[in-house]
């Protein structure tokens, strides 16, 4: 008995320190943060949120939730830095708020113009943050969008992110931002968000939120936007394009045609001769025709291999257009010229670093398009016409 008492007094010492949940919060004492807006308005800092209230979530079907009602709200508050401004939050509202749940955070525009490095400094010090959360920037003030009532989600943050996922490839998130803010030769590209009507020719119709295109940046500030065929061009040549569409003017006919690229890569391979540099960027995809609006013949031979040459031609002059508004319009270089230097001539990129910004407007970019149309459709001559270009 004896000798099994210094055992039994181990035993209880360690059961003191296995007290396991001492610091637990009850999910009804925590406020789900699930999407942040972060706007500029007269200087100040507008910080919005979107809070999930769990008891109205779920289909209609299930007792307890869904239904009619809407399934969050919104807290708003204004003050001169964030921290400020997400104390405040807290102190009018009972539970405690919960960041680690948050996918998606759109900057406003007028933030975005003035620089939006102190925003990731004040959220990324916080240990909650999710460096997963999805960066936007939205046309006009993030909140605006961030409240529309979404018909297809429950939770608009749920519908922004599905769409920035079907964006591009890599989605920018918080750690994709930072490491880009903090690399040379190289600027940022973030997706644009603004809100439409579902259906322009009824006033009283829903409001939806769509992807609007990209957002340019010079180091940490907005320059400008691309949208449409652009955006989708910029993205192919910086190899983040999903499956872009583009249109073309059908050879020798009246009509367009619909092309879609897919398994799309980029090479680029910098030439540096003394003072010159040219960067070859050399685009590879396959293509597949969608829609024939008019009556030319792409199910022959010719037919396909003129469509492909104007879709190649038409790639290559755009995309070579866009990087030079890049380079002397908004002054930023989303595509990474510089970091391609510097990843395949270390040497030379050492000599030029310092002076990037003098030395990236006179790049000369050479586009190489060598896309390969490989699919028609199921039909070949244009479907339910007569007059048929042979």
């Amino acid at each position: 008995m004896t000798n099994r008492f210094p055992l039994f007094v181990s035993m209880l010492t360690v059961s003191l320190l296995l007290t396991g949940c001492w610091d637990r919060k009850e999910v009804n004492d925590i406020a789900f943060i699930t999407s942040t807006a972060v706007d500029k308005k007269e200087g100040k800092y507008q910080v919005s949120n979107i809070i999930a209230l769990p008891r109205r979530l779920g289909s209609p079907g299930n007792p307890g939730g869904g239904g009619q009602q809407q399934a969050w709200f919104v807290l708003s508050k204004t003050g001169e830095t964030i921290q400020i401004v997400n104390q405040q939050e807290q102190e009018s509202y009972s539970r405690s708020l919960y960041l680690a749940h948050r996918r998606s955070m759109l900057i406003g525009e007028q933030m975005a113009k003035e620089g939006i490095s102190p925003i990731f400094d004040a959220f990324g010090r916080v240990t909650q943050q999710r460096m997963t959360t999805l960066v936007i920037i939205a046309i006009g003030e993030a909140r605006n969008v961030l409240t529309v009532n979404v018909p297809s989600e429950q939770l608009s943050s749920e519908h922004i992110r599905e769409l920035i996922l079907l964006s591009r490839k890599t989605p920018q998130n918080i750690k994709h931002v930072l490491n880009i803010l903090l690399t040379d030769g190289i600027d940022l590209t973030l997706p644009t968000v603004d809100i439409v009507k579902s259906d322009p020719s009824v006033k009283s119709s829903s409001d939806l939120i769509r992807i609007h295109g990209l957002a340019v940046f010079r180091k940490d500030k907005l320059t400008g936007y691309l949208s449409g065929e652009d955006a989708q061009l910029l993205l192919l040549a910086m190899n983040q394009a999903k499956l872009p569409l583009l249109e073309l003017n059908a050879p020798n006919s009246k009509g367009k045609l619909v092309v879609r690229l897919e398994r799309s890569e980029v090479r680029a391979l910098p030439v540096i001769r003394g003072e010159e540099i040219t960067l070859r960027l050399e685009i590879r995809s396959y293509g597949m025709i969608l829609e024939n609006e008019s009556n030319y013949m792409i199910n022959t031979d010719s037919g396909l291999l003129k469509v492909q040459q104007m879709l190649n031609e038409k790639i290559k002059k755009r995309t070579e257009e866009i990087i030079k508004d890049l380079q002397n319009k908004y002054h930023s270089d989303p595509i990474g010229i510089g970091q391609i230097i510097s990843e395949k001539n270390l040497k030379e990129w050492k000599k030029i670093r310092n002076r990037w910004r003098d030395v990236y407007p006179k790049i000369h970019v050479e586009v190489i398009s060598n896309v390969h149309v490989e699919h028609i459709g199921i039909v070949g001559a244009p479907l339910g016409r007569k007059d048929v270009e042979q």
